[in-house]
């Protein structure tokens, strides 16, 4: 009688992206997400089909469990400043202490989107859009109650600030200082 493959399937998603965000979906191989997940290659095909399908689950957990937590954080303190401040500070201390290996996998995958299928490319898409969004309700809101100005459309600034925390994640990837992306958050924020 044949063994049945028990694992925490949601454990296993987590791990691996860990592995795509520090390699790459390219610079991940088969084996690197063999020997972090500590599964078979068998387990790993049976489950998931093959590395792409792997990460195509985690690039959805991934887009959906940051949008739950950004919301959540955006919404933790009527001073959206504040809170935007707080987040970049956290921000560049996070991607100082793990540098090159760090960042976000959908950051690093929309600078690779052109190289995924376009199975990946719309996951990036809407785990990004997710983001932008939650800045977009969030700023509204602060605009209604005078915490932020309203010289610029709640949309525009949300842009921006994506623009700005996607590139603080690209840049701390390329080996910024930790000054260099004090200098983007400072001037993001100026925006509010």
């Amino acid at each position: 009688m044949a063994r049945t493959k028990q694992f925490d399937q949601q454990a296993v998603v987590d791990k691996a992206i860990a592995v795509f965000t520090a390699k790459g979906y390219h610079g991940t191989s088969a084996q690197d997400l063999v020997d972090a997940l500590g599964l078979s290659r068998s387990s790993l095909y049976d489950t998931f089909d093959d590395k792409h399908g792997l990460f195509l689950r985690a690039l959805e957990h991934y887009g959906q469990q940051s949008a739950r937590a950004f919301r959540a954080l955006l919404a933790s303190s009527p001073d959206l400043p504040a809170v935007l401040r707080l987040f970049f500070d956290q921000l560049i201390q996070e991607n100082v202490a793990h540098g090159t290996q760090g960042g976000c996998l959908m950051a690093n995958s929309a600078t690779d989107v052109d190289a995924l299928s376009p199975a990946a490319g719309v996951l990036v898409q809407a785990g990004t859009q997710a983001i932008e969004e939650a800045l977009v309700e969030a700023i509204g809101r602060a605009q209604q109650t005078g915490t932020v100005q309203n010289q610029h459309g709640a949309r525009a600034l949300a842009r921006s600030l994506h623009a700005s925390i996607v590139g603080l994640r690209v840049m701390a990837k390329a080996g910024a200082s930790q000054e260099a992306l004090e200098d983007v958050a400072r001037l993001a924020l100026t925006l509010l």
